[in-house]
């Protein structure tokens, strides 16, 4: 019976790799499960004067300043302007995405988290849509067999689909994406699934300028990892029928 592996690699572009990949007007989404803290001065002690749902969507009005860096659960960030409707105040920029929110589709039991993902994935790839195709075969048949084909996606993200004769991969790569922004997306993910464990929780930390993190979804099957190569964040997905 042929084995087969799954593995999902999304590979983002920063100039900074904690730092800003946004600009005054862009438009940012709050990543954050529980809503985020609008405040009128850029440190928690300030007055609160807006909560923002996850998934609320707010218009970047200013860059961030060297002296509003700051370190919130964990998480390395800048406080920013941003303004919503008629009402404008300063925000945690770690908590924000130029990426749609991870939106639970189901409970799958065991798999739940790695599925979601998937299934998060090739939504991002639907979403971008296709502009250009390329296949690739090695023209063999049984043992050795390869087959690869890769998506050019609008703002020039790619979208990799290859099959083997024993595994198939999935590779997604994004550019001019914060790796904070994953980081958070992937722990939106556990946390919707049920997963997000002592264990698991130190690992999708955004306190680190290099991410190298392992997470096993299943010891005998399947797991995530996470892992920066330079201004590259790596993020595969791997799993097996057996």
């Amino acid at each position: 019976m042929i084995k087969r592996i799954t593995i999902l690699y999304i590979i983002f572009w920063s100039f900074s790799v904690n730092g800003q990949s946004y600009l005054v007007g862009d438009t940012l989404i709050v990543n954050a499960l529980g809503g985020l803290n609008v405040r009128t001065q850029p440190n928690l002690s300030s007055e609160i004067v807006e909560k923002l749902n996850y998934g609320k969507k707010i218009i970047v009005e200013s860059t961030p300043l060297p002296e509003n860096n700051d370190t919130i659960s964990n998480f390395v960030g800048n406080w920013i302007e941003v303004g919503i409707g008629n009402t404008s105040g300063y925000v945690f920029d770690s908590y924000l995405s130029q990426l749609p929110v991870f939106e639970f589709k189901q409970n799958t039991g065991s798999k739940c988290a790695m599925e979601n993902i998937l299934y998060y994935i090739h939504k991002l790839v639907k979403n971008y849509g296709i502009v250009d195709t390329t296949h690739y075969t090695n023209c063999s048949d049984g043992e050795g067999y390869f087959k690869m084909t890769i998506y050019e996606l609008e703002d020039g993200h790619q979208y990799i689909s290859s099959t083997g004769w024993e595994d198939y991969t999935d590779e997604l790569q994004l550019v001019n994406i914060r790796n904070i922004e994953v980081v958070q997306i992937m722990r939106n993910a556990f946390q919707m699934c049920g997963e997000l464990t002592e264990n698991i929780e130190p690992l999708l930390s955004g306190k680190y300028k290099y991410i190298n993190a392992n997470i096993a979804f299943d010891p005998q099957c399947c797991g995530l990892r996470i892992r920066q190569y330079g201004d590259r964040v790596s993020i595969k997905v791997y799993g097996s029928d057996n």
